[in-house]
């Protein structure tokens, strides 16, 4: 079996491009309804560490784990057959 290994980046603060606009420029295929959600998401945790309602360790750990849900669906979408 061959591995295939590539590397990508996403930036999730406020000032950064959507996730789409970022994973088009890294040429990754992606499923648009999903990565609405996953912008909501984004979007979400911005809000509530810029409003302060929530700590930087705990913005830092969403952040994560939402990093941690796009790299899968990124998997999924973008296996070789």
């Amino acid at each position: 079996m061959q591995t295939i290994t590539t590397k990508f980046g996403l930036g999730f603060g406020i000032l950064n491009p959507t996730l789409g606009k970022q994973l088009k420029a890294q040429k990754l295929k992606f499923d648009a309804s999903e990565m609405k959600r996953f912008e909501a998401n984004r979007s979400s945790i911005n809000d509530l560490d810029w409003s302060g309602l929530i700590t930087d360790s705990q913005a830092f750990a969403f952040k994560n784990k939402l990093m941690k849900q796009i790299t899968r669906h990124l998997i999924r979408m973008n296996k070789t057959k």
